[in-house]
């Protein structure tokens, strides 16, 4: 499946989860509809960067390079390395033991407050370098992690043993790292990462198989996170929705107390987004004419006077989610720079999609990634692990070039095409 239609599916179960939203609560038609309609444009823009330009190139699936399994003594070492990175990163940013994780799951105090608590006393204490173990360690799992899932779940074809162990090995390691501390980031990118690698996995597009294993993950992970909601002590329907309410409707009665609490726990993930860039919209943006044309241009809130972190909070109630990616890099690159930015991320995954490498497919997943950001938060930058991945995959396409990568390595995660597969040529070309 290529990133666009990906892309499109994510965005359409965004918008059908905040008209579903806006039906449970008091969300209005001005809460919502400038974030669809923000929506929209952005799946267009990035539909015309990936079609630009691609007559040219035909689209080269994961499963039409050569496989290459994993080396089993390489494949078992990297699954034990990243189990080993996330008891180091646990226990440097909780200050427990896996004894003591496992005990505290069904203690009385959130895991969750113990970790914010250690961290304010580590910081307190000038405990910068026990931090950046725990930073080292969290990236070496989640590269670890991502890599086993772009390598195994989207190549496609046989999985051999020692995957499933790297792959099963890497992922309980992002689960450690995420129960240990209470968060649910990480289960956020394990989901992603397994939705996106099982969607443009090579093979029959109405499998059944497929399907059923994209509704696991999705069930199981949304599960997850509730059950992690609940070990905090949170009571999905009781959440804090700021300047929205739950009100009774059609809708409520319908899907009953159980289904309305999990999607009322996922507001602060994907919902909150909405109301936030419609309230850009209609109180900050589209104001008046002069605030229009100034956050059109790149630095134009500055021109402004205005920081948009401070003008935001004003506007509405952030607490402490996420301000989205969208608005963030507008506040720098103005709307037409963030517009532009989607045209180029299309045009970038429409290039990788082209190569079919390793490498590329790890990069498709972080172009789909930003883009999944732009309207819901800004975990990529807030969480430096993927962009040190990406620095990591920039650097060695620059050592690459340079001819200084290893074969094994190089043929692994860049393959032995270096240029893309074009159309080709006819004989009768030019007759």
């Amino acid at each position: 499946m290529s990133s666009l239609r990906v892309l499109s599916y994510a965005y359409a179960v965004l918008a059908l989860y905040v008209l579903a939203l806006a039906s449970l609560t008091s969300m209005t038609a001005t809460q919502v509809l400038p974030a669809l309609m923000q929506l929209l444009i952005c799946v267009v823009l990035f539909a015309f960067g990936y079609s630009f330009g691609r007559s040219a190139r035909i689209p080269r699936e994961v499963s039409e390079i050569p496989p290459r399994h994993w080396n089993g003594t390489i494949a078992v070492g990297l699954g034990m390395t990243a189990i080993v990175a996330s008891i180091l990163s646990a226990q440097y940013s909780t200050g427990m033991s896996p004894a003591q994780v496992i005990s505290g799951l069904g203690g009385d105090q959130s895991l969750y407050v113990q970790y914010q608590g250690y961290t304010q006393e580590l910081v307190e204490a000038g405990g910068g370098g026990a931090l950046t173990i725990w930073f080292a360690m969290q990236v070496v799992t989640y590269a670890i992690a991502i890599c086993a899932v772009m390598s195994v779940v989207a190549r496609g074809g046989r999985v051999a043993p020692q995957e499933w162990v790297l792959l099963s090995f890497s992922l309980a390691a992002m689960a450690y790292s995420g129960l240990a501390r209470g968060t649910g980031l990480e289960f956020f990118h394990v989901g992603s990462a397994l939705l996106f690698a099982l969607l443009i996995r090579p093979g029959s597009k109405n499998s059944r198989a497929r399907q059923l294993y994209i509704l696991v993950v999705a069930v199981g992970l949304a599960s997850l996170y509730v059950a992690i909601l609940a070990a905090r002590g949170v009571d999905p329907a009781l959440l804090d929705l700021g300047e929205i309410h739950l009100e009774d409707s059609w809708l409520r009665e319908m899907l009953g107390p159980g289904v309305v609490g999990a999607l009322l726990a996922f507001y602060s993930y994907f919902g909150f987004g909405s109301l936030y860039v419609s309230t850009f919209w209609t109180d900050v943006w589209l104001r008046d004419w002069q605030s229009s044309l100034l956050w059109l241009l790149p630095g134009g809130s500055a021109l402004n006077g205005t920081e948009v972190r401070d003008v935001m909070t004003e506007v509405v109630e952030v607490g402490v989610r996420w301000h989205p990616d969208s608005v963030l890099f507008a506040a720098n690159a103005g709307m037409l720079g963030f517009f532009a930015a989607c045209v180029i991320l299309g045009r970038l995954a429409s290039h990788l999609e082209s190569r079919g490498t390793l490498a590329s497919t790890m990069m498709r997943y972080f172009v789909f990634l930003q883009m999944l950001a732009f309207p819901v938060g800004n975990f990529v930058w807030v969480d430096k692990a993927p962009l040190v991945v990406v620095i990591w995959l920039l650097m060695l396409a620059a050592i690459r070039r340079l001819g200084l990568l290893p074969p094994t390595f190089r043929e692994f995660f860049f393959g032995g095409q270096d240029v893309p597969i074009r159309r080709p040529i006819s004989k009768h070309a030019g007759a």
